[in-house]
C-alpha cells in the first residue's frame, strides 16, 4: 500500500503523467534573466544617486559661501573646511546606507515569510 503522500499523481484529463521538468527549466531561466535586470537598474540607480548627491553637495556648498568665508576669516585653513563638508557627505552617505539595507531587509524577510507560510506559493522568486 502507498503512503498518502504517494497517492496524488500529477495527472492530465487522459490520465498520463505531465513531466514539468522543462517548464521549471524555462521558469528558472526566466528568473535569472529577471535578476539580471533587477542588477542592471540597481547599478543605474546607483550611478544616478551618486551624480544627484555630487550635485548636491555642489549646490549646498555654493548656497553657503558667506558661510565658508565666515569659518575661512575665523582662521580654519582650506582643508579644515573641506573636512567638514566631506565629513557631511559621509554621513549623508552611511545614514542613506543603513535605512536603505535595513528597508531591503526588512522586505526580504517579509517576502521569505510570506514564502514559507502561503500554501499558493508554488516557487519563491524572493529567496
Amino acid at each position: 500500500m502507498c503512503p498518502s503522500s504517494f497517492r496524488s499523481v500529477p495527472t492530465l484529463l487522459n490520465g498520463e503523467v505531465q513531466d514539468i521538468r522543462n517548464e521549471y527549466f524555462a521558469l528558472v531561466r526566466y528568473i535569472s534573466v529577471i535578476k539580471l535586470v533587477f542588477q542592471l537598474v540597481t547599478v543605474f540607480a546607483m550611478m544616478v544617486s551618486f551624480f544627484s548627491l555630487n550635485t548636491s553637495m555642489y549646490t549646498n556648498i555654493m548656497e553657503q559661501c558667506k558661510e565658508v568665508g565666515v569659518l575661512r576669516a575665523l582662521g580654519l585653513k582650506k582643508f579644515a573646511v573641506f573636512r567638514i563638508y566631506t565629513y557631511e557627505a559621509f554621513v549623508l552617505v552611511i545614514s542613506s546606507a543603513i535605512l536603505g539595507v535595513s528597508k531591503s531587509s526588512s522586505c526580504r524577510v517579509f517576502c521569505l515569510f510570506v514564502c514559507l507560510f502561503d500554501r499558493c506559493c508554488f516557487v519563491c522568486v524572493c529567496v
